[in-house]
């Protein structure tokens, strides 16, 4: 594939600051509801439906978007989003517990 079309189709894949933002603000239900639980050492019961598991693709697709997820600009999108760095962080263990999950299916 010649360079030029790889580079048109790289252009195509990366998000735009508005679509990242509008990921991340689709994430702000399910973060109050994942911050909204109880801190404990025992298990908690975490049902996610459908909806939610799409919201964290769309999570995990801004994070690692090489140009969104630059130095800076990342926290500037998720103030944006009106998604605190207590959001950000129920959200990124839940997409790390969701992962391990499915690797041990």
């Amino acid at each position: 594939m010649p360079a030029e079309s790889l580079l048109k189709k790289k252009e195509k894949e990366m998000l735009t600051d508005t679509e990242a933002i509008n990921l991340l603000s689709a994430c702000k239900p399910l973060a109050e509801r994942l911050t909204a639980l109880p801190p404990s050492i025992t298990p908690t019961k975490l049902e996610l439906s459908r909806q939610d598991l799409k919201v964290l693709e769309g999570f995990v697709k801004v994070q690692s978007d090489p140009i969104v997820a630059g130095p800076g600009l990342l926290g500037k999108l998720f103030k944006a989003a009106e998604l605190s760095q207590v959001e950000v962080s129920r959200l990124e263990q839940t997409v790390r517990l969701v992962s391990r999950l499915k690797n041990h299916q």
